[in-house]
């Protein structure tokens, strides 16, 4: 946002960032970085339906957000996910209409351009195709032998099948979308990054928002703004300054002391998070030994991409279910079976019967409330 608003010199934009100007250290793996002070390392509350237990929420706290911290996978997402937004009444965010969005932001080669972008800020590194390496070969015909599609480009014309996974990196190193969009443009005269700087809330006068109130080296500033104020704080963090700001559930926010500005009251509920389930299968690993810890790698030693970023070079997405395709649009599971996505790799426990293990075999799409 901060990047495309400020190519208009006659702007002015102030961009405000909790997190530091710092890059995370490109020896570091994703795992290192959960918990570290690039997260904010929340905790769920205990959730009903696991037996009460508390789940760990992480998110970016730094200059490109979570994209300092996730796991780089590059994927759209099946497109009836957009769909539904569509059919929902999000107008203009259904797949065809974000289509030319996904294209403009990457910069691929050797794709279909009807689907791929070519000179985007966010560069995707050319995935290794699955027959050339022993395990993910085996996975790739396991997964045709079970009928599903092979995939040269998952985030291509089809997603549905098994497909390489494609990742933010750059010549082995983490691409944020700090990386991408603001630190080349960050001597733009109409453009000010303001990092280590706390927003508290969002300064209201009629239900009209005229700015922010935030700190930064234990001074409160208040920034003005004449045009607009675009909230960009993620799924945790925009619905948290929205009710310090006094935009929520009324009996909620008085609960809180907080003056009531304006009665949402979805504003903080509602929250649905992809569930990560690891299920495995006491198989000789084929071609791979066992990673036996992180601490194999010396921090001196540039870490392979695999450990840099996600853990597996493919993903399937599939369906399951038999729900008609007409289905009430008003049911639970709307629309065609539910679509889920799996990322197998190599197991990294010191078991050597260990040889497969599968994350994230879960609904792309929770369903709609």
């Amino acid at each position: 946002m901060a990047a495309r608003l400020s190519e208009d010199p006659s702007v002015s934009v102030l961009l405000l960032e909790a997190g530091s100007s710092d890059r995370p250290g490109d020896e570091k793996g994703v795992v290192d970085l959960w918990g570290s002070r690039f997260d904010w390392a929340f905790t769920s509350v205990p959730q009903e339906n696991l037996n009460d237990v508390t789940v760990p929420v992480p998110l970016g706290r730094a200059l490109g957000g979570s994209s300092s911290i996730n796991g780089l996978y590059h994927i759209r997402g099946h497109r009836s996910g957009y769909d539904a937004w569509g059919e929902s009444g999000a107008h203009g965010w259904d797949f065809e209409a974000r289509l030319a969005s996904f294209r403009r932001s990457e910069q691929t080669t050797g794709m279909d351009t009807q689907w791929r972008g070519t000179d985007g800020p966010m560069v995707i590194e050319p995935p290794t195709p699955l027959s050339r390496d022993a395990f993910y070969g085996a996975v790739l015909t396991a997964a045709e032998e079970a009928g599903h599609k092979s995939l040269v480009d998952g985030n291509g014309a089809e997603s549905e099948g098994v497909a390489p996974t494609e990742i933010n990196l750059v010549q082995g190193k983490r691409q944020s979308a700090a990386d991408a969009y603001v630190r080349p443009v960050q001597q733009r005269p109409d453009l000010t990054v303001t990092t280590d700087a706390t927003v508290h809330r969002l300064l209201m006068e009629d239900r009209r928002c005229l700015g922010v109130e935030y700190v930064v080296d234990g001074r409160s500033v208040r920034a003005g703004a004449d045009r607009e104020v675009v909230l960009c704080a993620g799924a945790v963090g925009s619905p948290h300054i929205l009710q310090l700001s006094g935009i929520g559930p009324a009996a909620h926010l008085r609960g809180a002391g907080v003056q009531v500005v304006h009665d949402l009251p979805g504003v903080g509920g509602n929250l649905q998070d992809t569930p990560m389930r690891m299920s495995g299968s006491p198989r000789r690993p084929l071609s791979r030994p066992p990673v036996r810890t992180r601490r194999t790698f010396s921090p001196a030693v540039r870490r392979p991409p695999s450990l840099i970023s996600n853990s597996s070079p493919c993903r399937c997405f599939y369906r399951s279910g038999t729900l008609p395709r007409n289905s009430n649009p008003g049911a639970v599971n709307r629309g065609p079976p539910p679509v889920h996505t799996a990322t197998p790799s190599p197991s990294r426990t010191c078991d050597p019967r260990a040889g497969v293990r599968c994350g994230r075999p879960a609904r792309t799409r929770p369903r709609l409330r």
